[in-house]
């Protein structure tokens, strides 16, 4: 949101397609721009005559505020474009986007001035193998790392990886370059790029055989491939918006998927047929997993709440509250006796499932925590904004390990060095450098 410079009104982009302005006096929207996708931010000019919007189809537009009419549209980001400012005389245009780039523009012409490349390497999502002490983790930077013994870097991706699942043998990732890749965890080699949606994949999970994997997109739909052969063997459509969670069954031949439509849908894989939709949140569905066992379903939303489902009845048996911000992910223990979420909020909650109540909240994330699940140790894993991965030890709440791949410039010594700007200092230290 922005406030006009001039007059007693205010400027504001959603996630509904909508740029619209509000008088403040009244709280009433006085107008409203044509928008196609969403929008993250907007900027008024400093004579508030125009508006500059940023947005999901990776562009930045302006607008001309009386007329409603939009004067050019500036391309060249590869991602989602987060923010958009005015320099003080009007005479150009900052954007910042997803594809790790800030922009330059000359407001009059559209043409992009200079191009900077920034670094992040935030952690989207963290999987734990079954079989030995290996943890996979995907981020922003495009690259899906192997923790152990020592760490490998999986590239392919060509922008943030959002969702990770680890077999025994296998690993798949899926991004927001639209696809979805297949890896030997063994030797590092891309087995297979599945291409198919047309719009982020969100989500991927792999069968409990291992022989199919299940991916959920923004383009609202979810595709069920072959392991072996790379084939889509079928695709499920229903939501009626972005899909970001997936979970399969542990026994059965089923699975269930988040919407940000606030639904829960239960599909037959084998038929692609939806078995029941499940209501109750009343915000987006962020994350999904079953019990061990099968009969329990916990859902996290933007909501603040997890709600647990029982699959057999499809019934909501229990609102867990308590998050000061969107849930963004959920896991079952290995022993189902406690179930593990990650917020918005930088916090983990363990749940007690038998009692319903949690008396232990897990801190030490400065940022959103992404992703957290279970290692077969009974540790717990959990992937943040902040950089890092975190092992916990679940009876004590206490931190035992704290992971961060390498930055740029890891360790490089700035100390005594003359000549940088404050911004130029802090930047460096954020990337690894230390004084």
């Amino acid at each position: 949101m922005d406030l006009h410079p001039i007059e007693n009104a205010i400027a504001t982009g959603n996630d509904q397609n909508k740029v619209q302005v509000w008088e403040l006096a009244t709280g009433k929207a006085i107008g409203q721009l044509p928008y196609q996708t969403q929008v993250w931010s907007v900027a008024y000019s400093p004579d508030g005559q125009q508006l500059a919007t940023a947005s999901e189809d990776r562009t930045v537009r302006l607008w001309d505020m009386e007329t409603g009419e939009c004067l050019k549209v500036f391309s060249g980001h590869g991602d989602r474009v987060w923010l958009v400012r005015f320099s003080p005389d009007g005479q150009t245009i900052v954007s910042a986007s997803d594809d790790q780039t800030i922009k330059l523009w000359e407001t009059q012409t559209g043409h992009c001035i200079k191009t900077f490349k920034t670094y992040s390497c935030e952690i989207l999502s963290v999987a734990a193998s079954a079989v030995d002490e290996r943890i996979a983790s995907g981020s922003t930077d495009g690259i899906v790392r192997l923790w152990g013994a020592s760490t490998r870097s999986l590239t392919g991706h060509t922008q943030a990886v959002t969702a990770i699942a680890l077999g025994n043998q296998f690993l798949a990732s899926s991004s927001n370059d639209r696809t979805v890749r297949l890896w030997d965890i063994n030797t590092g080699v891309c087995l297979h790029q599945l291409v198919g949606h047309s719009d982020w994949v969100q989500t991927v999970c792999l069968s409990p055989d291992g022989l199919k994997i299940i991916s959920g997109s923004h383009d609202h739909t979810l595709r069920l491939w072959d392991r072996e052969t790379g084939a889509c063997l079928q695709i499920f459509r229903g939501h009626q918006h972005r899909v970001k969670a997936v979970a399969f069954h542990p026994t059965r031949s089923l699975f269930a998927s988040g919407s940000d439509d606030h639904t829960i849908k239960l599909w037959n894989p084998q038929t692609s047929r939806c078995l029941e939709t499940l209501q109750g949140h009343i915000d987006w569905v962020l994350a999904i997993a079953f019990s061990p066992c099968g009969s329990w379903l916990a859902s996290g939303s933007g909501d603040r709440t997890i709600k647990l489902w029982n699959v057999h009845s499809r019934d909501c048996y229990h609102t867990l509250t308590g998050h000061q911000s969107r849930v963004r992910s959920v896991a079952f223990s290995p022993d189902g006796k406690w179930l593990a979420s990650g917020s918005e909020d930088t916090t983990i909650w363990l749940w007690d499932l038998e009692t319903m109540t949690s008396d232990r909240i897990l801190t030490g994330h400065e940022q959103i925590v992404w992703s957290v699940v279970w290692n077969r140790s009974g540790q717990l894993v959990s992937g943040s904004e902040d950089g890092t991965i975190r092992l916990w030890q679940p009876e004590t709440g206490t931190c035992l390990q704290v992971l961060r791949s390498d930055r740029p410039y890891e360790d490089m010594t700035i100390a005594g060095v003359t000549g940088l700007t404050d911004t130029q200092l802090t930047t460096l230290k954020a990337l690894g450098a230390r004084d």
